[in-house]
């Protein structure tokens, strides 16, 4: 750790230590709190808990405002339908500003702050982790059920339907409600994730928390680029609480493999023999390997990857034209 880098590991360590205290506390998950943790460790202190939370309420408020003009509380699924036109369409309630999609970066790779709830809240504009961590977020605020989900590299919204007994899926980025099958043959989920609950698992707060925690691993290697143990905090708290959780057990192979990687070079550099160090990384990584195949994971195949990436550029080039069309 370098001497510049003491006040982020110290804003890392609060964070974490407030988010274990959540996960061994009988109490319910402060879920918003955790949200914003993880983006105020790394980002610092710039970003101010007390505005969040009135950003929230302000939402929450408008959204409750709406529900109750449109005369949606005795309806079944009535707050979902004020969620869901907040993120889609221009309202008062959202300023006439609907929530749009990050395409330049959505990943975060040019600026991971690109992925963050409080940048979404500000500027209307996130991707397929804040949108539906907000969306969540607002659920809780005004007392609606609602989960969030995970897909390869991907994350949406799920809430009972009308009976109570199905399921609606939210998806933000696309603005639309699509079926189970739709995301499963996109995003080639298998059965055995399906079923052992990796991919399509409607999560509630404390498991969410636990990607958090994953997330905050991540965001943490962005931003400092050590493997301290900070990262190994997050990492096997989540794998203690869920060993099976594939994040977690990615981020773990990652951070293992860069380490032998390094030590490979310097016995190389050294003259020293590699045979016994490499014996035991195989043991290791055949074992890590062997609980990440179980979890039912298998790569998204590059047909789907291709497609995928297709639909990107034509929305993107979709939205372009509606924009010069709007304002010529």
């Amino acid at each position: 750790m370098q001497p510049a880098d003491t006040t982020a590991l110290f804003r890392y360590e609060r964070a974490y230590d407030e988010m274990a205290a959540m996960l061994d506390s009988s109490d319910s998950v402060c879920l918003k709190r955790a949200v914003f943790l993880p983006e105020w460790a790394y980002v610092g202190d710039e970003l101010n808990y007390d505005i969040y939370c009135a950003r929230l309420n302000t939402m929450a408020a408008a959204l409750r405002a709406f529900i109750a003009a449109n005369r949606l509380d005795d309806a079944p699924i009535g707050a979902h339908i004020a969620l869901f036109e907040f993120f889609v369409r221009p309202y008062a309630m959202n300023g006439y500003k609907p929530f749009d999609y990050e395409f330049e970066d959505c990943d975060g790779e040019v600026d991971f702050t690109n992925t963050f709830v409080t940048k979404l809240m500000r500027t209307h504009s996130g991707q397929c982790r804040s949108l539906p961590l907000l969306y969540k977020l607002l659920a809780n605020e005004i007392g609606a059920e609602a989960y969030i989900a995970y897909a390869p590299c991907h994350t949406f919204v799920r809430h009972r339907d009308e009976t109570g007994e199905g399921w609606i899926n939210v998806e933000l980025t696309s603005r639309n409600l699509p079926r189970d099958e739709f995301i499963i043959e996109t995003m080639g989920i298998t059965q055995e994730a399906i079923d052992k609950g990796i991919y399509m698992k409607p999560c509630g707060d404390r498991e969410i928390l636990l990607s958090l925690l994953v997330e905050m691993a991540s965001g943490y290697l962005k931003k400092i680029g050590y493997i301290d143990p900070p990262v190994w905090r997050c990492i096997e708290t989540v794998l203690a609480r869920d060993s099976t959780h594939l994040t977690a057990l990615m981020v773990k192979s990652n951070c293992l493999n860069a380490i032998a990687q390094q030590q490979l070079r310097r016995l190389v550099e050294r003259g020293l023999p590699v045979e016994p160090f490499v014996e035991q990384l195989r043991a290791i990584f055949s074992e890590l390997n062997g609980r990440i195949d179980r979890t039912g994971y298998v790569e998204m195949p590059e047909h789907l990857r291709e497609a995928s990436r297709r639909a990107i550029d034509v929305e993107i080039e979709r939205r372009k034209t509606e924009k010069q069309n709007t304002n010529p």
